[in-house]
């Protein structure tokens, strides 16, 4: 077309990552921004992040539950979408006075180098199993993935928070170019949960971070949650937020939506809607499942294949 300017790159994707990044003005540079890997717990710990801090730190999210800051609320249309759309949204969230952000960051959108145009502050991983084979082919290229989150947190003060639990923990360290922390619950960490007590209605556990004991008590249920909550803990922690007000504000997580989601309707026994949809996630679920019912009593899953992905 007439006037038009044509240049030639050697990689249109990264060529986009660049230019939308300047286009909107480097919004990722005007928040403290928390991205967050892993195969299970990525939209509970987003959640919780936000939660804790928002009254205090004005916290956007992108993720797979919706695209949240301030009073809006805009359905996603990936889990972590594309480089233009996902510059743009952080530009706007910056213009409505958001000072954080916490992102779900899928192995797809980190495969595809949709967020190499983001800096973050913060990286964490939860867990690594079976998932998204249909796209990766293999467990390695699926762990190849996540690690780029890693590589490329390139602040000086950034930190990567990273669950030693997890057989991946010593993989990752060794390609984190940030501080690495660690948390966990069966082995010494950082950030470690000891004597955890649970219930179907909330859980209490002890927190064993830097020489001192911490009593948490949470309404969120299960293990993995405890795994969630050590997760936001210690990347909050170690980005500048004071720790008693952190457990303080533990004792009352909001519901994230379709995640160990009760329902309650009045009815003699419960009821729980979750989004778990892997091997691991279904174990997790069904494990918890049988530990809050009753012996004798008989525990039903409903659950559906929408087809088309790993089989």
């Amino acid at each position: 077309a007439p006037g038009a300017v044509y240049i030639r790159v050697e990689d249109v994707n990264d060529a986009m990552n660049k230019v939308a990044r300047i286009f909107y003005a480097r919004p990722s540079d005007k928040m403290k921004m928390y991205g967050v890997t892993g195969t299970n717990g990525k939209s509970t710990i987003t959640n919780i992040i936000r939660d804790i801090i928002n009254d205090k730190t004005p916290c956007g999210y992108i993720g797979t539950i919706a695209i949240k800051y301030g009073d809006i609320e805009l359905q996603p249309n990936l889990t972590t979408p594309d480089a233009l759309f996902l510059q743009s949204k952080l530009a706007d969230m910056v213009r409505c006075g958001m000072k954080a952000c916490a992102l779900e960051v899928s192995s797809h959108g980190l495969a595809q180098h949709r967020v190499d145009g983001i800096s973050f502050d913060c990286a964490i991983f939860t867990n690594l199993t079976y998932d998204h084979l249909d796209f990766h082919g293999t467990m390695e290229n699926y762990f190849e993935a996540k690690t780029l989150l890693f590589k490329n947190l390139v602040k000086e003060d950034g930190v990567s928070v990273i669950n030693k639990d997890d057989e991946k923990y010593g993989a990752l360290k060794d390609c984190s170019k940030a501080r690495v922390i660690s948390y966990a619950i069966n082995s010494e960490a950082d950030y470690r949960a000891i004597n955890i007590k649970m219930s179907s209605q909330g859980t209490q556990f002890d927190l064993v971070y830097s020489g001192h004991m911490y009593s948490v008590k949470t309404n969120l249920v299960g293990n993995f949650n405890v795994y969630n909550l050590l997760a936001a803990i210690a990347a909050l922690n170690e980005t500048g937020y004071d720790l008693e007000r952190i457990i303080e504000k533990c004792a009352h997580i909001a519901q994230v939506e379709g995640r160990m989601e009760r329902i309650d309707c009045g009815q003699p026994y419960n009821v729980i809607v979750d989004f778990a949809h892997t091997p691991d996630g279904m174990e997790k679920m069904m494990q918890f499942g049988r530990s809050v019912t009753m012996p004798g009593h008989r525990l039903i899953a409903v659950f559906g294949s929408a087809g088309k992905r790993d089989v």
